[in-house]
């Protein structure tokens, strides 16, 4: 395996240095991921106004909430495949892979059908502004109307991240960004299209990103060079991995629920107020995709030791990792103090007329939020090393935790504060969801996991 590609086993050597290694494309990746909402909301705000950009970011957490229960799936099935490939078993990872394939063919028929029929309703019951809600509409029904292309590519990348492989998903990644700012202005700007014309760039760039990825894997991978009589689901690891899924998908459901309620609240103050929290979103993006791309990475690390029987590898890369993402929060605190309002500009025409108004709302939106970086990134942490390791129960109910806090404190703090109480629910949703898995990964129970992960999956 090591001479195809850029598998990288990491059940051996230092675990700081393997985990820095592993995550960096990851990261780089996750930039490169988030050019694609940035593109778009740069062009649109930039030449179609606030209006238009507050059309695109009243879908965010729409788009995320039906997208969710798939990126669910996604992370099962790279954590199922990350503790055959820990233990060396070549022949389940096979299997892993198939039911993959299966799994997501019918995410997508469904998750196609609930995008373009439920699109309406759904920005309805968030009380979307009505001049903006016909744009809303359609640029949620074009990007998941086509989301097989999104889904085949997180599938593809998230196997190969699996047994090591960071760099190729960011290759491809790297190639479709370029793909998406062309299209975007060749849609938005050269045929006049609007926000229907950066929907369509977005999905076009997700279908080359996929093929390129799937292609690459038939061509490099033997591992994943699948038979005839292979090709068939394996309905006992299905019925596991399918189990796995819907408990990830709910906790990334619980998270797109909490932000359909506050992007809800948001909502009812007007459209300057919902362009800011897009501006403030899309620059929190960046801010902290370093260490949520890191706690993710983490969870491959857990994964693929886990199945190696090595939990003590698991401890001491922990230690180190946590305190890394410590300090980068605390570095991204500081950038949005000393930079958030700058870069929130960039987002917005200068000849916008409610450009200061956005600007300002945006910032006080970021600083607040930032001041608790440090416990979004322990949460993530937390929760993405009991992931890894199969340990689900706990990381849900910590998904439920912050789900109710944000939900019900975005509407007490709104109805006392105004708009900018709804900034401390999520901060808040944070502390509290922590606590859960904090306790059950310091009790130190997860040690346990080898045996019980061995005798839950059948040969």
């Amino acid at each position: 395996m090591t001479a195809n590609g850029h598998v990288r086993n990491l059940t051996e050597g230092r675990p700081l240095k393997l985990i820095l290694i592993f995550a960096l494309p990851m990261i780089i990746g996750g930039v490169v991921q988030q050019l694609y909402s940035v593109v778009d909301t740069l062009i649109v705000g930039n030449t179609l106004g606030s209006h238009a950009l507050a059309a695109v970011g009243a879908t965010g957490s729409t788009i995320f909430f039906m997208i969710s229960f798939m990126l669910g799936l996604t992370n099962a099935f790279s954590i199922v495949t990350a503790h055959h490939f820990g233990a060396d078993n070549h022949a389940m990872v096979k299997k892993t892979v198939v039911n993959a394939i299966f799994l997501s063919a019918i995410c997508a028929v469904i998750l196609s059908l609930v995008g373009i029929y439920g699109a309406r309703p759904l920005m309805e019951l968030l009380q979307t502004p009505p001049d903006i809600i016909n744009e809303s509409v359609i640029y949620i029904q074009i990007c998941i109307g086509f989301s097989v292309a999104q889904l085949a590519y997180d599938v593809a990348a998230a196997i190969l991240r699996a047994i090591g492989d960071s760099k190729t998903p960011l290759y491809f990644l790297m190639i479709s960004a370029v793909s998406n700012i062309i299209l975007d202005l060749v849609f938005i700007l050269g045929m006049d299209m609007g926000v229907a014309g950066a929907a369509i760039a977005t999905v076009i760039s997700q279908a080359i990103s996929a093929v390129l990825c799937i292609a690459y894997i038939i061509k490099k991978y033997p591992i994943f060079h699948i038979s005839r009589h292979e090709f068939r689901p394996d309905f006992r690891q299905l019925k596991l991995v399918t189990k796995m899924g819907i408990t990830m998908g709910l906790q990334s459901c619980f998270i797109a629920v909490g932000e359909m309620a506050a992007t809800g609240v948001i909502n009812g103050f007007g459209t300057t107020v919902v362009a800011a929290y897009t501006t403030g979103v899309r620059v929190e993006e960046f801010a902290t995709l370093a260490f949520i791309n890191l706690s993710q990475a983490f969870s491959i690390y857990a994964g693929q030791n886990i199945g190696a029987h090595k939990t003590e590898r698991i401890q001491e890369g922990f230690k180190k990792i946590a305190m890394l993402v410590i300090f980068l929060s605390f570095v991204s605190t500081a950038l949005i103090f000393i930079f958030g309002d700058d870069v929130a500009r960039w987002f917005i025409s200068d000849a916008d007329s409610q450009i200061e108004s956005v600007v300002s709302i945006a910032y006080q939106y970021l600083c607040t939020s930032a001041c608790f970086y440090s416990f979004l990134g322990m949460i993530l942490l937390y929760n993405n090393t009991l992931r890894g390791m199969g340990e689900l129960g706990i990381p849900l109910m910590s998904g439920i935790i912050e789900l109710l806090s944000k939900v019900g404190l975005s509407i007490i703090l709104a109805s006392i504060f105004g708009y900018s109480g709804i900034w401390y629910a999520a901060p808040i949703g944070w502390m509290l969801g922590m606590l859960p898995s904090m306790i059950r990964y310091h009790q130190g129970n997860w040690k346990k996991r080898p045996d019980k992960i061995a005798d839950a999956y059948p040969e």
